[in-house]
């Protein structure tokens, strides 16, 4: 289960990276990202 979850966290982190910061679907995203965070 850790393994997933490293693979999650990797993911996002690498997403999020991608995004540009003022782009408005991006916002959205860091969020749904951070829910998810703090959700499991």
């Amino acid at each position: 289960m850790k393994y997933i979850e490293n693979a999650i966290k990797e993911l996002a982190e690498t997403h999020v990276a991608n995004l540009q910061p003022n782009h408005e679907l991006g916002k959205n995203e860091k969020q749904i990202i951070l829910v998810f965070y703090t959700k499991y």
